[in-house]
């Protein structure tokens, strides 16, 4: 994990901690150069004895299996990149070279990679929708969550636009007025800053066309909005982005499509 590795058998523990601390981008050793410990957890279970300097013959014959284990299960090559490996631009995928798209229904579940990317660019998400109440509310589009992430909803008939900057920052841009009864098209804008990743920029607020509101986004996450949490349309499966809603806060209107252009 990160470079790091142990393996346990018949009671006897073999580890070595990889020269990078968990808050570092790069490691100070090499695989070669990592220390390995080496523990008898049938009488040590606190792991406090190091027995690697006394016991090198099972060390080495841990060190034998880690690597028979770690071919059998590919764990080979070891890779100890960090941000490399997090970055989703670098994964072939669907969304690799394509600027717009397009969902027709309520979808759930897509993972980051596979996903439109938004970050460290400019951006605009379109919404046509078709309402039978002044009330219709729910989630139009969203991405991440409570740590960070993004979310285009109406709340009340009113459309908002919240981005959760790592769970420190949130930005609310909302429309003071609700859309009319029927058919209409909602739309969010955002002119990023440009310059290092992260970036800020201005987002702004569309109703048929016409501008409601507008607002900064001071900054942005620049390389992953999570691990586990998901791009979904219609709804949101995951933690919300903001409190102001519970989920899956599923939109209660009639979503004809979404497009998201990157520009």
């Amino acid at each position: 994990m990160f470079g790091n590795r142990g393996i346990y058998d018949q009671g006897w523990v073999a580890a070595a901690r990889h020269g990078r601390l968990p808050w570092e981008r790069v490691s100070k050793t090499t695989f070669d150069e990592d220390n390995w410990e080496l523990y008898d957890i049938t009488k040590d279970f606190s792991e406090a004895n190091d027995l690697a300097k006394q016991n090198p013959a099972k060390l080495t014959q841990l060190q034998n299996l880690f690597l028979k284990e770690a071919k059998k299960y590919k764990v080979l090559p070891l890779d100890d990149r960090l941000l490399q490996r997090f970055d989703v631009k670098t994964r072939s995928n669907l969304t690799t070279g394509r600027n717009s798209f397009t969902y027709y229904t309520s979808v759930a579940g897509i993972p980051e990679g596979s996903a439109p990317n938004i970050k460290n660019r400019s951006f605009s998400i379109t919404a046509d929708v078709d309402v039978a109440s002044s009330g219709t509310e729910g989630v139009l589009v969203t991405q991440g969550g409570r740590f960070a992430g993004w979310s285009f909803f109406l709340k009340e008939g009113k459309p908002i636009f919240a981005y959760n900057f790592l769970n420190s920052d949130r930005t609310i841009i909302q429309s003071s007025q609700p859309i009319a009864i029927g058919k209409s098209q909602i739309k969010f804008d955002f002119t990023y800053d440009g310059g290092t990743p992260g970036a800020g920029g201005t987002g702004k607020l569309l109703i048929n066309e016409q501008q409601v509101t507008e607002g900064r986004i001071d900054k942005t996450v620049g390389y992953r909005f999570g691990l586990d949490e998901t791009f979904d349309v219609g709804q949101d499966t995951g933690t919300p982005a903001v409190d102001t809603y519970q989920t899956p806060f599923a939109f209660t209107g009639n979503l004809q499509q979404v497009i998201l252009e990157l520009k």
